[in-house]
């Protein structure tokens, strides 16, 4: 998968792509297309931070038929980076190449460095998907 293709899309709130993403939009491409998993999708329901937090937080508490997630602490390809305060997830990427691709109103589809995304977003935490 050539993941460039991601890097330097718009962000858009509930985009699921091909043009655009939000973040967990772009998490559930790239793990369809790599993983063959089906995230679930609750914007067509509901909009805003307390829909993408519940999808989050279904995915990691392993509502996804399939697998569950588990803590790691050294994330690998395709891990998945959660930002969260409270235990409630706010923004999630997917790990590349040593760095975080994930859609942001500030930045667009964009891959830090690990070291830069944990700065720009200090409450990360990796999860690995378990078949």
């Amino acid at each position: 998968m050539n993941m460039d293709a991601f890097i330097g899309l718009p962000y858009r709130e509930g985009a699921r792509g091909p043009e655009a993403y939000d973040c967990y939009g772009l998490v559930a491409a790239v793990l369809r297309a790599v993983r063959g998993l089906e995230l679930p999708d609750w914007h067509a329901a509901a909009s805003g931070q307390q829909a993408a937090s519940r999808a989050i937080s279904a995915a990691l508490a392993g509502e996804v038929a399939g697998g569950r997630s588990v803590l790691v602490a050294d994330p690998e390809n395709f891990d998945v980076a959660v930002v969260g305060s409270n235990h409630r997830p706010h923004h999630v990427g997917i790990v590349y190449e040593g760095g975080v691709l994930h859609a942001s109103r500030a930045f667009g589809s964009a891959w830090h460095p690990i070291p830069r995304f944990k700065a720009l977003y200090p409450r990360t935490e990796f999860y690995r998907w378990q078949p």
